[in-house]
C-alpha cells in the first residue's frame, strides 16, 4: 500500500515508513517459529551459536536476559534468567543430539553459516 502511495505522490514522504516496514519484515523473517515453539534461524559466519541463541530468546521474550555475573561459589546468587539460560542450553543440547546433530560442533562453528534449530524458551524463562 505504501508503494502504491509513493507511486501516486512521487515524493519522499513514504521513504521513512517504507524503510521501517522493511526493517520489521526482515526481523520477522529472521526467525521461523514451529508449531511446537521451536525456533529456526540462521547463525551467520563470525557469530557463535550461543550469541545466535541468546538473540533469538531475547527477541521472543521481548526483553534482554538479566545477568548477575556471579560464579561459583556464589552460584546461588545467579538470576532466574541465568538459571533459565543454563536449562535452555541443556534443552538445546538434548534437542540437537536427538536430531543427530553434534552439539559440540555447533558450539565451535564460529566461522560457518548454519541453519540452527532451537528449542522453545517456554518453561525456561519468566515472561
Amino acid at each position: 500500500m505504501l508503494l502504491a502511495a509513493k507511486a501516486l505522490c512521487g515524493g519522499s514522504q513514504c521513504d521513512l515508513p517504507l524503510a521501517s516496514i522493511r526493517a520489521m519484515l526482515a526481523e520477522f523473517e529472521r526467525y521461523e517459529i514451529g508449531g511446537d515453539g521451536t525456533v529456526r534461524t540462521v547463525k551467520p559466519a563470525g557469530k557463535s551459536y550461543v550469541e545466535t541463541a541468546r538473540e533469538a530468546v531475547e527477541w521472543l521474550l521481548e526483553r534482554e536476559l538479566a545477568w548477575s555475573g556471579r560464579e561459583y561459589p556464589y552460584s546461588s546468587e545467579k538470576t532466574p534468567d541465568e538459571r533459565g539460560w543454563a536449562s535452555y542450553l541443556g534443552a538445546a543440547s538434548e534437542m540437537a543430539t536427538s536430531r543427530g546433530v553434534n552439539f559440540a560442533g555447533l558450539l565451535t562453528a564460529i566461522d560457518d553459516e548454519l541453519v540452527v534449530e532451537l528449542p522453545s524458551p517456554a518453561g525456561h524463562f519468566s515472561y
